[in-house]
């Protein structure tokens, strides 16, 4: 969780590359979002948190975002303009999930990277 934090929803493309903006926010003191679609769509998204500072939790060390970003995955599912997401947790170890999706699709259709 980030406190203080930007949220970008985007598209992901069947490679799980990022695509267009679909919606932002910004977290409260919690780290806790209310993201509102601003397009349809159906694909799976991935969140960007940026800015803000959070705690690793491993070490106990804050981390400061400028310059960089946390990400997850939410599923697919048919999304309207005005929908709101909530409940993603963006973590280190989400990132870590939502950086492996690319080669895990790659492989998948037997691509070689």
């Amino acid at each position: 969780m980030v406190p203080s934090g930007t949220v970008m929803a985007y598209r992901l493309d069947g490679a799980a590359r990022r695509g267009q903006a679909v919606g932002t926010a910004t977290t409260d003191a919690n780290g806790i979002f209310q993201l509102k679609v601003t397009e349809p769509t159906t694909a799976p998204l991935l969140i960007a948190v940026s800015a803000g500072r959070y705690v690793e939790p491993a070490t106990g060390t804050p981390v400061n975002l400028s310059g960089g970003e946390l990400t997850a995955i939410a599923a697919s599912k048919v999304r309207v303009a005005g929908d709101v997401i909530g409940g993603v947790v963006v973590s280190p170890v989400s990132h870590l999930v939502a950086q492996l999706a690319g080669p895990i699709r790659a492989i998948q259709r037997g691509e070689r990277r």
